[in-house]
């Protein structure tokens, strides 16, 4: 009776998130997405190494993160979270309405909208113009 060939060995998404250096959850969301090829095998995603080393050449993997791009994301984050302050402003000789208004203070220039209503000003939205370094 012939052999037969033993099948190459999958992985599992953990073992692929290991060896990309990327965390499970960004695997099985490459999985999802259709970017990554897998089969499900009783509740394990289980990858292929070679359809692995495609995806790790694809332009959807990022691998690693390095402490540079880190440093950068961690900037993007700190000016998302970041509000300009409208307490800087006198805003009492505008009637109610909505107005946008542009602005510098020492994080950068904004345009601002804002309601003024009878209790005062309301910050619809803002957007930074002229970034500056922090």
């Amino acid at each position: 009776m012939p052999r037969t060939p033993h099948p190459r060995r999958r992985l599992t998404a953990s073992e692929a998130a290991i060896q990309l250096g990327v965390t499970h959850a960004a695997i099985t969301n490459a999985i999802h997405r259709g970017r990554l090829k897998a089969v499900r095998r009783k509740h394990q995603w289980m990858l292929d190494p070679e359809d692995l080393s495609e995806y790790q050449a694809s332009k959807w993997s990022t691998g690693p993160r390095s402490p540079e791009w880190r440093a950068a994301r961690s900037l993007e984050r700190k000016r998302a979270a970041y509000r300009p302050s409208l307490a800087g402003l006198d805003l009492s000789a505008l009637p109610p309405g909505r107005y946008d208004l542009t602005f510098t203070e020492e994080h950068g220039t904004y345009v601002v909208q804002i309601r003024m209503t009878d209790d005062g000003p309301e910050l619809l939205g803002w957007q930074e113009v002229n970034p500056q370094p922090h």
